[in-house]
């Protein structure tokens, strides 16, 4: 199956939609990525402090559902040192709500479809 990478401006990045594994249309995968409260539960299971949740919510409430971002586009959203985007990106990973995503570059990653 192929991925189909469609930019969408000078602030966002690629846009991963997957067509057929879904089986939805383009509008509605796009606003269709995992759910917030399911993140909070799992940060909230991992004992996160509340900065950190505040954090993963900001990058959350950024990108759009098949969004790329990494390291550096967190720096650059929560204006913070690169170490600590590294480290919120690396939360964001052990809570399962993000996959890496092959062909942009190392260390990308977007948020899960509610789907997968």
């Amino acid at each position: 199956m192929a991925i189909e990478d469609k930019k969408l401006g000078d602030s966002e990045k690629n846009l991963a939609i997957e067509d057929e594994k879904l089986g939805d249309s383009r509008e509605n995968i796009i606003n269709n990525k995992i759910e917030w409260s399911i993140i909070l539960e799992r940060c909230t299971e991992k004992h996160y402090k509340k900065a950190t949740i505040s954090k993963i919510e900001t990058i959350y409430r950024r990108y759009k559902a098949g969004q790329v971002f990494g390291p550096s586009d967190v720096r650059e959203v929560l204006s913070c040192p690169y170490s600590t985007a590294r480290l919120t990106v690396n939360k964001i990973r052990e809570i399962d709500a993000v996959v890496q995503v092959k062909g942009s570059g190392k260390g990308m990653y977007r948020f899960k479809y509610a789907t997968e």
